[in-house]
């Protein structure tokens, strides 16, 4: 005959094993699935900050963001699930950020301060001198065109 303190302890290490099994399943899972849960959520706030057009307002942290989620997805590919998540992170705040400051301030020009604001196409890439000719042919076409109006207002 079996004593009950016999029977107690067997259920009570039979329920050890069973909780510590559960916690290391449960480790072992929670790296790829919060990694995951993160780099979704920095691909929304990525999309809401590329819809609001946040590449001509906040350039520098638009790709920021843009170049911190490849960055996590390409960890996340290696299996590197702790780095994802911390770059899923960033990518996430930077985009953010760049979607505050495309609702708040506009991107300015910084050559001359000329208070012009300038809309830039996604993911084009244009030199000084071709800023700087891309200005002349406005300049020359506003004239132009106040000159004709002058013209016809006289008339």
């Amino acid at each position: 005959m079996r004593s009950q303190h016999a029977d107690e302890t067997t259920s009570h290490s039979w329920l050890g094993i069973v909780i510590l099994l559960g916690a290391c399943l449960t480790a072992l899972g929670c790296g790829p699935v919060r990694s995951t849960q993160q780099i979704n959520d920095a691909k929304v706030a990525f999309e809401r900050a590329r819809v609001s057009e946040a590449y001509a307002s906040a350039p520098y942290k638009f790709f920021r963001a843009q170049y911190y989620l490849h960055k996590a997805k390409e960890e996340w590919g290696y299996s590197e699930f702790e780095t994802s998540y911390d770059y899923a992170e960033e990518a996430e705040s930077a985009a953010e950020a760049a979607l505050r400051r495309s609702e708040e301030d506009p991107w300015r020009d910084p050559i001359e301060n000329r208070g012009r604001t300038y809309t830039l196409e996604p993911y084009r890439t244009i030199t000084a001198d071709d800023a700087e000719r891309e200005i002349e042919k406005l300049e020359s076409k506003q004239s132009r065109d106040s000159t004709s109006n002058d013209d016809s207002n006289s008339k």
